[in-house]
């Protein structure tokens, strides 16, 4: 056995999280369960770590899953409900941060990653299973249509560019990274990555995308103009090591010069220059990180 001294401040918290969305100017975040009890969707202080209000307990058929997101001015949250196959819609009241479902939009086949179009009148979400993806209307919160990537491979996280012309995502299974053309709805390039891609972030300027690929122990750099991998940096901390480092969620510094990986199995954050591709540091976390998000 080993110990583990976590850097930093720990919120124990019921339940498995699993995703994180920072928002409101960096001093809210929302938080995700994934356990196979009850389940709660969570909104933090991001400075005190206090717990301001929850969405919960849930169970089966309306419980929670990884994928979330949030509209600009907080006042939305979008969450993912997995196998209960609906995305719930929480609103939240800014002046006193109480958290209300107001909405359950429908979408079969195990709902994953959410990403919103940079407009926010479009979401679109996962279905696993079947491997497509729903492009849902936000203002009638009814399915406006489905994108059919290749192989459908288990698709799990997903990013839109932030000229909202491209959405990409994991395909888990097939070992691949989709972009997607918005304004036709169509498949544009596949690109082979590691073995089970799970989360991924787009470079500022969106000329960039990093990959976990968790099976495989690398970060995927992919160029999205011609959509082809350029690196693949080794998330393990000495290269000796076997396999299992479980490369899980990435995230940018603002300006892009660092990115930051969930290490899950290694109960690590990695720190890596995204310039060299080195890694500049690595701060211990609690067991198995399952997210990451940089503060303003």
């Amino acid at each position: 056995c080993r110990r583990v001294t976590p850097a930093g401040r720990t919120v124990p918290v019921s339940g498995f999280p699993m995703a994180g969305r920072l928002f409101a100017g960096g001093t809210r975040l929302v938080v995700t369960d994934g356990t196979d009890g009850d389940e709660y969707l969570r909104l933090f202080d991001a400075s005190s770590g206090a717990e301001l209000s929850a969405i919960g307990p849930l169970r089966e058929p309306e419980g929670l899953f990884y994928g979330l997101a949030v509209t600009a001015d907080g006042r939305r949250i979008y969450a993912s409900g997995g196998p209960s196959d609906i995305v719930h819609v929480i609103d939240r009241d800014p002046s006193t941060d109480a958290l209300g479902v107001v909405g359950r939009i429908a979408v079969p086949n195990y709902v994953a990653g959410l990403a919103l179009s940079p407009d926010e009148t479009t979401l679109f979400a996962l279905r696993q299973v079947s491997g497509y993806v729903a492009v849902i209307d936000t203002a009638t919160q009814s399915l406006a249509g489905t994108v059919s990537p290749p192989g459908g491979g288990e698709p799990y996280d997903v990013v839109v560019s932030p000229d909202g012309a491209f959405a990409y995502l994991t395909q888990w299974a097939a070992r691949g990274v989709v972009q997607i053309a918005l304004a036709s709805r169509t498949v544009q390039a596949v690109a082979a990555v590691g073995k089970n891609p799970e989360g991924l972030v787009l470079s500022p300027d969106g000329a960039r995308l990093y990959v976990a690929c968790s099976d495989a122990d690398t970060i995927a750099v992919i160029e999205t103009a011609s959509m082809t991998v350029v690196a693949n940096w080794s998330s393990r901390s000495d290269a000796a090591l076997p396999s299992g480092s479980c490369p899980s969620a990435v995230a940018l510094h603002p300006d892009g010069s660092r990115l930051y990986v969930t290490n899950a199995c290694e109960n690590a954050l990695d720190v890596f220059d995204t310039a060299t591709g080195a890694r500049v540091g690595r701060l211990p976390t609690a067991w198995w990180p399952t997210d990451v998000e940089v503060g303003p």
